[in-house]
């Protein structure tokens, strides 16, 4: 009987009727924001799980630095410390620019100017009346370091500056040093058999300052992620095109100097083997166009060394020629089959509706008659 009788006493304790929330600590945040927010209302239970999934529910809304929940004789009193809300945020970018000396290499303008900088601080909820946040001030400085490693500035420097006034006001300074951007000092391609590194270096669209009076005119050392990317893109490309369709990158090293103001990249390949063009055949609605006729469109033949970009091209003329016959929205698409080191192409061929001229509109003539222009057009309404 005792033990029953202290398993109930337990359990009352811990599940008291709440009767009241009150809230300390509000100053700017309206208390009815705040109730609509909590799962837990007047005349529910309080247990043990209720203070933690009340903490969890305002901390989330990122408004308060503190929070203290206590149930005081059926009465839940919830304090709070206010995030204080944003007075002024202001970024300051230092650069190593200077127009006295704009010959120098290494010169760079900043790379954030202010309506950059006002577009990050609006995406990150910083502007002036917003409520701070310090994990929204991390997160959008380490956007700001991302931006600036994705542009070869390894040096970036942040620093800030935060200063609260009496009235729970918050000013905050950014100061950003760019530094120097890094240079590639060195790529080297591993893996190619087919062509030699040289060929396959003048592919890229990133290199090295070989000849610093050509570099200054068009920098190719000067590195950025998005140089990098459409470096192997186009490399990706040349090999597509030269018929090394299992072609691959599979794997890029990069590595920074100490003052990270130098990068090496060494980018490994697998080639795969090459392959040629084998059968050819087009299936689905040729309209007027015979096999024959529209295989001799085609500029690559049986046999030759299979060219993507050649296909592309081709796929091209074979639109641009349905199209000549109203068929303005023709579909082709080609699929690949390998056999061995020969790839056969299916041209599938949907015209679609053909498509008429319902009006045609002239505007700007004032001293020309709109017939004498339809004339020379060729089209009119209903063709």
């Amino acid at each position: 009987i005792s033990l029953f009788i202290s398993l109930f006493l337990s359990i009352q304790s811990f599940a008291e009727t709440i009767n009241e929330i009150e809230f300390s600590g509000l100053n700017v945040i309206p208390k009815s924001t705040l109730i609509s927010n909590l799962s837990v209302k007047v005349g529910d239970e309080y247990t043990a799980e209720t203070s933690n999934e009340i903490i969890k529910v305002l901390f989330e809304t990122g408004n308060f630095s503190d929070i203290k929940v206590e149930n005081n004789d059926s009465t839940l009193l919830i304090t709070l410390v206010e995030n204080p809300h944003i007075k002024s945020l202001n970024i300051e970018t230092k650069s190593d620019f200077n127009w006295s000396n704009w010959l120098d290499l290494d010169n760079e303008k900043a790379l954030l100017n202010k309506e950059s900088a006002k577009e990050i601080i609006k995406q990150y909820k910083l502007s002036p009346g917003n409520i701070f946040n310090k994990k929204k001030l991390f997160d959008l400085t380490e956007d700001i370091k991302a931006q600036y490693t994705a542009s070869g500035f390894f040096n970036v420097d942040i620093i800030e500056t935060l200063e609260t006034d009496s009235q729970n006001r918050i000013d905050i300074q950014l100061d950003v040093n760019q530094g120097k951007r890094a240079r590639t000092e060195s790529i080297s391609i591993f893996g190619s058999k087919a062509f030699s590194e040289e060929k396959l270096l003048k592919q890229l669209s990133l290199g090295t300052a070989k000849n610093s009076f050509i570099n200054l005119l068009l920098p190719k050392d000067k590195y950025t992620e998005l140089d990098l990317n459409q470096s192997i893109e186009s490399l990706n490309a040349f090999y597509m095109n030269s018929g090394y369709l299992d072609f691959k990158v599979t794997n890029i090293n990069k590595t920074l100097s100490d003052n990270k103001e130098k990068i090496n990249i060494k980018i490994v390949i697998s080639e795969g083997i090459q392959y040629k063009l084998g059968n050819v055949s087009f299936d689905g609605e040729l309209g007027n166009q015979s096999v024959e006729k529209l295989t001799d469109l085609l500029s690559i033949k049986k046999g030759d060394i299979f060219n993507w970009q050649e296909v592309v091209n081709d796929v091209q003329k074979i639109t641009d020629v349905f199209a000549d016959q109203g068929y303005a929205f023709a579909n082709i698409n080609p699929t690949t089959e390998d056999v061995l080191d020969t790839v056969n192409i299916f041209f599938d061929i949907s015209l679609n509706k053909k498509t008429y001229v319902n009006r045609i509109t002239i505007s700007g003539n004032t001293r020309t008659q709109d017939e004498v222009i339809r004339r020379e057009i060729g089209l009119s309404e209903g063709s």
